[in-house]
């Protein structure tokens, strides 16, 4: 059995290999797929080196602030920037969406700003391809031209039933044209995968490089469940349809509607099921959520630290009244800020539940999710860098805020600092979320996706089992 589907296998092989069209095919995706991915390498190292640089400077900038209250420091403001995944450089998703700076300000949290895709023309967005585009669309197209004929074609040529007559089981057939068809594929896709991880190297510190492995690795296991299940559908349909050109119509049709008309029809669907607010429409929501603070609530806190010190006047504290309603008014202003981004992110992962679930009609929708969650491209990782960010935001003005709380004197008109206190506040070092911790959030995308490899993996030996012989 072993040395009858190694033959068949190989017998696929060697006609592929003679076929000049699909030598073409080869190259041309081959091509597509080191052209990507050096491409995305190259702006992944720019992207990183731009927001190096421009950290750098802002450090500076805010190391150097002349003498100003802190207070007035923390309206001057502070930027910090989002680094680039590594592995944006294989499926960048929502990246050219999601700003890439966040402007620290006090009493207000600020929306990402500097989105790349606003500074592209409308038309090079369209002609945007990455590794994952190729992986996602260009693979499967020729898987189908590899394995469309497997059946149909012998079938049509009279050899089916010859091979059938000698002994050939239909598993071991399927088997051996699967294994040809994916030898020729595996052998552009390790290549430059191979490719992929020099400049991976080249581009990252190692504790980077270390640290995406584990996203690589679940990386390449989904496209090879993806590939898998095209190959076992391409099967399937070819053992089915009477003639080699049905098979191939079916299959372009499942090809069209699953990588090119389901991925905006699904999009669509979301966007109506789970409405969005307007950037205008969150932030007139956030007013309108300051004006539910207590008007009074200044007295009430002022009232608690007169009661902490146990004294009856402002002017008997042991620290700046302005200074303790800088403190906690930023406490309420954060809080309300916290609470309407949650909403707003809350609606975002909804949006994108919706859109997973669609996986359950066409399984790209689960491919791209599931790849730009590993990638470090997906709103998960975003909400997990602006959180982080909200975070940082809060002890840089607590900083700021309290120092004039303890240090200016009430009667003291003019009081500034300089670069002692700046030094004070480290800058915001971002630690990404672990492979594990992005793989819990892709739960569902994957388990969709090895449901559909599970279904058509169990379809075939049903299907070959009345296979149609004429």
């Amino acid at each position: 059995m072993r040395s009858a589907l190694l033959r068949i296998a190989h017998k696929e092989f060697i006609e592929v290999s003679r076929d000049g069209r699909f030598r073409w095919a080869f190259g041309v995706i081959f091509a597509l797929l080191i052209m990507s991915l050096l491409m995305g390498w190259r702006h992944y190292a720019e992207v990183r080196r731009q927001i190096e640089a421009a950290q750098g400077e802002q450090r500076e900038l805010w190391l150097n602030t002349p003498g100003l209250n802190p207070h007035s420091a923390a309206h001057h403001g502070l930027y910090v920037f989002k680094p680039a995944p590594p592995l944006s450089s294989v499926d960048s998703g929502i990246a050219p969406y999601a700003g890439v700076s966040f402007l620290l300000e006090a009493h207000d949290q600020n929306l990402s700003q500097n989105k790349p895709a606003e500074d592209r023309l409308a038309v090079a967005r369209f002609g945007e391809t990455t590794a994952a585009v190729t992986l996602q669309i260009l693979v499967p197209l020729l898987i189908i031209l590899l394995a469309f004929s497997s059946f149909a074609g012998e079938r049509e040529q009279g050899t089916l039933r010859h091979l059938l007559s000698i002994g050939v089981r239909p598993k071991t057939l399927a088997a051996g044209k699967a294994l040809g068809a994916m030898a020729p594929l595996l052998l552009s896709l390790i290549p430059a995968a191979a490719i992929g991880a020099v400049a991976m190297v080249l581009n990252t510190a190692p504790a980077t490089f270390a640290a995406a492995l584990p996203r690589a690795g679940a990386l390449a296991l989904s496209y090879l469940l993806y590939f898998g299940m095209f190959v076992g559908l391409a099967l399937i349909v070819s053992a089915k349809a009477p003639t080699a050109r049905l098979a191939l119509v079916a299959l372009l049709a499942f090809w069209f509607i699953n990588c090119l008309v389901a991925p905006r029809v699904m999009a669509d669907v979301a966007h109506h099921v789970v409405a969005m607010p307007s950037a205008s429409e969150f932030l007139q929501a956030v007013e309108e959520d300051k004006k539910r603070i207590p008007p009074d609530w200044k007295e009430r806190v002022i009232a608690g630290w007169l009661s902490k010190y146990r004294v009856t006047r402002e002017e008997d504290l042991p620290v700046n009244p302005f200074g303790i309603l800088l403190v906690e008014g930023e406490k309420w202003e954060t809080e309300v800020y916290e609470r309407n981004f949650a909403r707003l992110f809350d609606l975002y992962e909804r949006q994108n539940a919706v859109y997973t679930a669609g996986g359950l009609l066409t399984p790209m929708l689960s491919i791209q999710m599931f790849s730009m969650g590993m990638a470090g491209t997906d709103f998960n990782q975003s909400r997990h860098f602006m959180e982080a960010v909200g975070r940082y935001r809060t002890e840089w003005l607590r900083i700021l805020n309290e120092d004039v709380m303890l240090h200016q004197r009430p009667d003291q008109v003019v009081y500034t600092r300089e670069r002692d206190l700046w030094e004070q506040i480290p800058p915001l070092v971002y630690q990404p979320p672990s492979a594990r911790w992005a793989f819990g959030r892709q739960k569902l995308s994957f388990g969709i996706l090895v449901l559909w490899f599970s279904v058509i993996a169990l379809a075939t030996p049903a299907a070959l089992a009345r296979i149609r012989i004429e």
